[in-house]
């Protein structure tokens, strides 16, 4: 995506952007944050600025490879978002992954099995998870989203959740996928070093995505409607 979809981002909730990583970068090393704390990343794995597969609007992407890539957020974030949040990610499937024989995530940010906010493929054909676990209480969304045959594809991915409002709501391509969620658990203990994580389910690495990545960003507040159909449209 072009400079003018980054300066969006960095526009909505300015306030609010916990981290932002564009994933556009030809650095092996390591992703630049474009939030307003300069929490850069580490990059491990993945083929950068992919010049083959191009972002939604022609832009450089970071390409997983669904065995070793993963980008490690937790080592440059200060603090999780575990009460109340919103991530927003573009991404595109590899076409084996439409076929439900492999499973990818796409973001993690997990305590343990019983504290868990993931986006991910899951083995079902077609079929994407959007979940918030706290305290052993799981809420998702697994929503379907087909392909018309053309790869890339991007398509954008975004949860939103707040245990003082008691509600996690999904989106894709800018609206809302399926009901609100609600009865919400009490999220315990700290994120876990290996478990906040860009395209893996940990930075072991496992449950790799394989695919391409980009424009992955946090917010420590629940972003509108129209805010995430903002984030879905690839323009200013």
């Amino acid at each position: 995506m072009t400079t003018s979809y980054m300066e969006k981002v960095r526009r909505i909730r300015q306030s609010n952007l916990v981290g932002y990583w564009p994933l556009n970068e030809n650095d092996l090393a390591y992703t630049y944050d474009w939030g307003p704390n300069a929490y850069n990343a580490s990059a491990t794995a993945v083929t950068p600025a992919n010049r083959n597969i191009y972002g939604k609007d022609g832009g450089p992407c970071f390409e997983f490879d669904g065995s070793t890539s993963y980008v490690d957020i937790y080592a440059a974030l200060a603090s999780a978002i575990t009460t109340i949040g919103t991530v927003s990610v573009w991404m595109a499937c590899d076409k084996e992954y439409l076929d439900g024989t492999t499973l990818g995530r796409i973001f993690t940010m997990s305590a343990d099995t019983d504290n868990a906010l993931l986006i991910e493929k899951t083995a079902t054909a077609n079929t994407f998870r959007m979940a918030y676990i706290a305290g052993g209480t799981t809420v998702a969304v697994s929503p379907t989203i087909y392909s018309a045959g053309l790869f890339p594809e991007w398509r954008h991915l975004a949860i939103t959740m707040t245990v003082a409002g008691d509600a996690v709501k999904v989106y894709v391509d800018g609206l809302q996928s399926g009901s609100t969620q609600t009865t919400l658990g009490t999220w315990s203990g700290a994120v876990a070093s290996t478990l906040f994580t860009i395209g893996s389910g940990s930075t072991v690495p496992a449950n790799v995505f394989k695919g391409w990545l980009q424009h992955c960003a946090m917010w420590n507040a629940v972003l509108t409607d129209d805010e995430i159909a903002d984030l879905a449209k690839s323009g200013p």
